[in-house]
Parts: structure tokens; sequence; C-alpha cells
């Protein structure tokens, strides 16, 4: 399928990757599940749907442990391990805000989010700001 800037998602041998409309590959074949570039990031998939890796068209980065995923916002990724949350921030190459939530809301334009820690809900933000009541 077609994704942005005139690239495309294909599938070779099971494994899907990206290419540009002159057949360059951007992508490797090796996310189990079609990927497209998304504000210029794709995410890459294992076959049990955790993130492994995200790729720009320069670069592949690979984590050191998967993720799995929840949602996304532009650059910003939910993320889940061991039933707790965290805000993955794909053009920073790091996570934003740690995986300890119980559970995370949107995030704002403001770069601010709803969580739930500890039986207490509070505010936490892309910056590692947290207010909790």
């Amino acid at each position: 399928f077609s994704g942005e800037g005139g690239t495309v998602c294909m599938e070779r041998k099971g494994m899907y990757g990206i290419m540009d409309s002159t057949g360059k590959i951007l992508v490797p074949f090796i996310s189990h599940a079609p990927t497209c570039f998304i504000n210029g990031i794709a995410l890459i998939f294992d076959k049990d749907d955790h993130i492994i890796a995200y790729a720009d068209k320069e670069s592949t980065y690979a984590f050191s442990e998967p993720y799995s995923y929840y949602a996304r916002q532009e650059e910003f990724v939910l993320v889940e391990r061991n039933n707790q949350y965290g805000i993955l921030d794909l053009k920073k190459h790091q996570l934003v805000i740690p995986i300890i939530y119980d559970e995370i809301g949107e995030i704002s334009p403001e770069g601010i989010a709803i969580a739930l820690r500890n039986g207490r809900w509070g505010f936490v933000d892309i910056h590692g700001n947290t207010t909790f009541q």
C-alpha cells in the first residue's frame, strides 16, 4: 500500500518493508506487520506484534527489548511492558515518560498526559515533569 512521500509498503516472503518510487529499499523487509511512514517514521514489528525497531528514511533503530504497542500520536508512541505504560519519543530516540504508569492518556498538544500510578491520578509531560495529588 502507498505511504507518505511516494513510499510503498511491500511484502516479501511474509515480511514487510518500505521502498521509494525508484525501488530503493528504505526499510528492510524485517517487519512481521505492514508498516508505513507517518511523519517520517515507520514502526517495525515482531511476530507477536511488539515494536522491535523503528526507521526513518536514512536509518533503522533497534530497541534492546521489544515494546507492546498501544497507540501513536505523531512521533510519540504509547508502549507497555508488564502492565505498565510509558511513552517513546521516536524523534529523540528515547523514552520521555518512563514505563512505570498503570494508565496513560493521550498527549495534549502541549506535551502533557493524564496518568495513573499507584492508585493516584496526575499529569506527566514529555520533559519528565509529574504532578500527582
